[in-house]
Formats: C-alpha cells, structure tokens, sequence
C-alpha cells in the first residue's frame, strides 16, 4: 500500500512537470513569435528611413539646381 501512495505521488509530480513544461514551451514560443515581429517591423522602420532618406537627397538636390542656376 505504502509504495502505491508513492506512485501516486510521483505521478503527480510528473504531471505537474510536464505542465510546467509545456507552459514553459509555449512561453518560449510567445517570445520567439514576438521577437520575429518585431524584427519584421524594425526591417519595414530601415526601408521606410532609406526611402525617405533617399527622397530627401533628391528634393536637396533639385533644391540646389534651382539655387544655382
């Protein structure tokens, strides 16, 4: 009888484990999914600067060619 109640012990223990787990995992899998967003969205910011950065040295340079001539 003693080693039943042990057993059932353990198996809660484990199945306690294997929640913890599993939360564990799916927190990891939370992170994982936002840290792609927002490398995703930090990629769009760096293409979005570049476009404008670029359209800016354009409109300097148009800027200038009416300044001079």
């Amino acid at each position: 009888m003693d080693a039943l109640v042990r057993f059932s012990k353990l198996e809660t223990a484990n199945a306690d484990l294997a929640r913890s787990l599993a939360a564990a995992q799916k927190n990891s899998e939370i992170e994982l999914v936002a840290s792609k967003g927002v490398e995703f969205e930090l990629k769009m910011l760096e293409a979005e600067y570049s476009f404008v950065t670029n359209r800016v040295e354009r409109l300097q340079e148009k800027v200038a060619y009416f300044i001079f001539y």
